[in-house]
């Protein structure tokens, strides 16, 4: 197996929208499950030959996907935020340790399909990979949770943001129909269809208001 390597994607600058956020925790969820899943079948292999081609599937579809969320591709982003590249690549060298359990799962399923057997030393040794990768897994699944709150909470405020000066716009262009209206009025007949138009912006400016705080209230 290939060691994957840090991508130069930039950090912490696209937000990623919540439909792919919800498919990155539940894929980073799923990893937690596909470890297991390979310790438990590399183990069962003793009494159930079988098992082993389970642990093969599980530890190829673990490692695409481990892949796909550290490198990305057209559909997902790889590591695209800060706290997700400091969790693997930061002074607890996540990343090694995941890339150490999966050559080691290798080896294992490799020892085994050669003698249809496996060592003591290799069965003690899955054992106690098996607490420490979930354990990994874990953090970046939680990792992944926070900044779907944090980008959550980013667009609310931008959303809030944008909702006031709406609004502000709305209110500045009342106050200019209201004058417009008043001025179409001292003109006498010359301004009655000036006065109307300033009535249909009057009753337009009125509604943005409305849906401004009708948006405001459902976030």
């Amino acid at each position: 197996m290939n060691a994957f390597k840090k991508t130069d994607k930039p950090t912490q600058h696209a937000m990623i929208n919540s439909d792919l956020m919800v498919a990155l925790i539940n894929l980073s969820g799923r990893q937690r499950m596909l470890s297991q899943r390979i310790v438990l079948n590399i183990l069962f292999s003793a009494h159930q030959p079988q098992a082993i081609v389970q642990a093969k599937e599980a530890l190829t579809l673990f490692v695409q996907t481990h892949t796909l969320l550290v490198n990305g591709n057209h559909e997902y982003p790889g590591i695209c935020f800060d706290a997700l590249e400091k969790v693997l690549f930061g002074p607890d060298h996540n990343e090694a340790k995941i890339q150490q359990f999966i050559q080691r799962c290798t080896h294992a399923i490799d020892t085994f399909e050669r003698s249809a057997s496996l060592p003591e030393s290799v069965i003690q040794t899955l054992g106690e990979e098996a607490g420490m990768i979930v354990t990994i897994l874990n953090q970046v699944t939680m990792t992944y949770e926070h900044e779907s709150k944090r980008c959550e909470l980013v667009r609310r405020k931008k959303q809030e943001s944008l909702m006031h000066s709406i609004q502000k716009i709305a209110k500045e262009a009342k106050i200019v129909s209201f004058n417009a209206q008043v001025i179409a009025a001292r003109s006498g007949s010359a301004g009655k269809e000036f006065a109307v138009v300033a009535s249909v912006m009057t009753d337009i400016t009125n509604e943005i208001e409305q849906l401004v705080a009708a948006a405001m209230t459902s976030t």
